[in-house]
């Protein structure tokens, strides 16, 4: 039994007694010494444990420590232990036997991490010398769904444990004090942060005391940490934040590995290999229109590991061990600063990230699909690319140092994967960027493929064109906002090469402010362009600058196309790239640069409030989508009648969600976009 269960369940006595028992079905009698128990652990790829015996538990002696601890043995021979809680007849809770007391045990009932019961019902097995410790009480099994916990007790104190634990408070949520907590009416019920932000299956995972630490690392310190520097490095969004154009309030989602499966549809959309992401939907309900979104955080990469990259597991509680400090948690600051970038942004440059002027043209069914042709074009015409996205995001977290083998495959030999320059070069750059490979997948860096597809349409890995070629690219735009606004981020002589990220981010402020104020990514594209030595523009517009960074413009031969190379973006990236080698020959063993613009690091802006859901943002969309997409959105699309059918209304809450099938029934639970922005960095 970890300390704070029983400290938690102790506080919770003195509530206990002063409010009504409530009826809390128990799964079944006891018969004998057979117990039968709800299983929460349906086999699936796991291993089964079966004929469970529960034994080992001292007899209360006057004077000693009462046992906190039974042992579980199944017939395959698996063992592990189960806390023991023991109720004194005073109804308190106790840890030392006294002369003249009776006592009863509670077990705290669980499977250890990664075994299941085959089925839907299971029961265990008292021995004999448990079983006297019950003194002929009925013994029954109860499930506590807001804790999580399942104990095997006399009946008689099944609603001491289970009112007791749905009526703490602040022990837990810090919200009200101790003496408030204790004056809550009966039936009340004030939910700690672990029930507010987490999933089932962090819960599954992770204990109540690592999850509260987590919780309380991100509520108070990552992510208002994180919105702050943002707004201080980029004065457009602070004069926005400033002027309520960027939300207030944002959801966090807690979860370890996938999504619950309990009717939330962001919850069931949680992306795979994400460390976190920012996912928004859109409600309709008449003439309220809302735009929400939350932050989602997976845990599975905080999980402590052994020697084999098992998760450590606790023998005292059967779940994992958190991580508390060292790189993993660095990994998740950096990637928290990456996803706020991204809540930043649908709120200061809404209309290119939602890829519409006007959220009824950006409603989808359940399945993503637009209702008619015409406004998904006007969706892929509006919203900005890939690329431009996840590496904006990535210029302000660890992305050279998360990513770091990636980069060094543009480095590699020509036609090796195993041999590398020292440095990078412009041949070897370009080679790379247009035919790298693996044997173990791709390597597609065109930000071209960075949609998520080939030139034939099949799928493709994209992280790369996405988190390495963006961020280059995206770094690139702002070298070129720099030098329009009178001062180049690179100073270099016949030795030395230094790089301004302060400039770099200026250079990306400005364009971030640009299309905030109604210009769209393919003006701002056009106007940045350099021109070639005829005094024309290397670039016309987003696709082509897509089309032409670092490769420049391809011909037609015997052989398949090649390209000219783009001596503009090809020498910035190589240059910048080769600061950053520098950069690591300064710097301790197994160390290597950051990569972020952002310098170092409370916030009025995006607080995360109560909620693991989607949270409406407090920015009205006529402001927020009065900026530019990527590509102007033309004139009105679609008739009437065909608006109105993208516009299908949901219930008033955010998780409620809008469908555009035409087979909705009115009154059920919509479905509608949910885009999650996701980021392994």
């Amino acid at each position: 039994m970890t300390h704070s269960l029983f400290s938690r369940v102790l506080s919770t006595v003195v509530a206990f007694v002063l409010v009504a028992a409530f009826a809390m079905p128990a799964t079944a009698l006891a018969v004998q010494t057979e117990v039968e128990v709800d299983n929460h652990a349906l086999a699936g790829d796991q291993p089964t444990v079966s004929g469970l015996v529960i034994d080992d538990v001292a007899a209360p002696n006057p004077g000693d420590t009462l046992d906190n601890t039974a042992k579980v043995t199944s017939a395959e021979g698996v063992e592990w232990e189960i806390p023991v809680l023991w109720v004194a007849d005073n109804l308190e809770l106790a840890t030392e036997a006294q002369e003249g007391r009776s006592y009863l045990p509670a077990l705290v009932f669980y499977l250890p991490q990664g075994f299941a019961i085959d089925g839907s019902e299971f029961k265990v097995t008292l021995s004999d010398s448990l079983t006297e410790l019950f003194g002929g009480s009925e013994v029954v099994s109860v499930y506590d769904a807001q804790t999580g916990i399942t104990y095997i007790l006399p009946a008689s104190l099944r609603n001491f444990f289970v009112s007791a634990q749905q009526n703490t408070s602040e022990n837990q949520s810090g919200n009200q004090s101790s003496s408030e907590a204790s004056e809550a009416p009966s039936g009340s019920y004030v939910r700690s942060l672990v029930d507010i932000y987490c999933s089932q299956t962090a819960r599954d995972a992770f204990s109540d005391e690592d999850l509260e630490f987590i919780l309380d690392l991100i509520l108070n310190k990552l992510e208002p940490q994180a919105v702050e520097l943002l707004l201080d490095s980029f004065p457009a969004f602070r004069a926005a934040a400033d002027q309520g154009r960027i939300g207030r309030e944002i959801g966090l989602y807690v979860y370890y590995k996938a999504g619950d499966k309990d009717g939330i549809a962001e919850h069931e959309a949680a992306p795979p290999d994400a460390l976190a992401y920012v996912g928004y939907n859109t409600v309709i309900d008449g003439d309220n229109i809302k735009y929400c979104y939350m932050m989602a955080v997976d845990l599975s990469s905080l999980a402590q590991l052994d020697d084999d990259d098992n998760p450590v597991m606790n023998p005292a509680t059967g779940k994992f061990v958190l991580v508390r400090e060292g790189e993993a948690v660095t990994t998740l600051e950096n990637t928290i600063v990456h996803e706020l970038l991204h809540a930043i942004m649908d709120d200061y440059n809404r209309t290119g990230m939602l890829g519409a002027t006007d959220i009824r043209n950006a409603v989808t069914d359940e399945e993503g699909d637009f209702p008619t042709k015409e406004l998904e074009d006007l969706y892929n015409t509006i919203h900005y690319p890939r690329w431009f996205i996840e590496g904006t995001a990535s210029s302000v977290e660890n992305v050279y140092a998360f990513r770091y083998n990636m980069f060094k495959m543009l480095r590699a030999k020509e036609g090796s994967e195993t041999t590398f320059n020292d440095v990078y070069d412009v041949d070897s750059l370009l080679y790379n960027y247009l035919n790298a490979t693996s044997d173990k997948k791709d390597l597609y860096f065109d930000l071209e493929f960075s949609g998520g597809y080939d030139e034939n349409g099949n799928e493709v890995d994209s992280d790369q064109s996405r988190y390495v070629s963006g961020y280059l690219a995206a770094l690139y735009l702002s070298e070129l906002a720099a030098k329009k606004g009178g001062e180049s981020a690179i100073k270099e002589d016949e030795t030395t090469v230094a790089i301004s990220s302060e400039r770099l981010r200026a250079g990306l402020n400005s364009i971030l402010e640009r299309m905030h104020n109604g210009e769209t990514l393919d003006q701002v594209v056009n106007d940045l362009s350099p021109v070639d030595v005829n005094g024309k523009k290397l670039y016309s517009d987003t696709n082509d600058f897509e089309a032409k960074f670092i490769k420049g413009v391809g011909s037609e031969t015997a052989t398949g196309t090649n390209y000219s190379g783009d001596e503009a973006s090809l020498q910035f990236t190589t240059t910048f790239l080769n600061y950053l080698v520098a950069l690591e020959k300064t710097m301790g063993q197994d160390e290597k640069p950051n990569g972020s613009i952002l310098m170092d690091f409370y916030s009025d802006f995006l607080q995360i409030v109560e909620s693991n859901e989607m949270v409406e943002s407090t920015v009205p969309n006529e402001v927020a989508l009065a900026g530019g997409g990527k590509s102007e959105s033309g004139s009105a699309v679609g008739s009437e009648d065909e608006t109105k059918m993208a516009a299908k209304t949901a219930q008033d809450d955010c998780g409620a969600t809008t469908d555009t099938a035409s087979d909705a029934q009115a009154g059920e639970p919509d479905a509608s976009t949910v885009e999650p922005y996701a980021s392994a960095a």
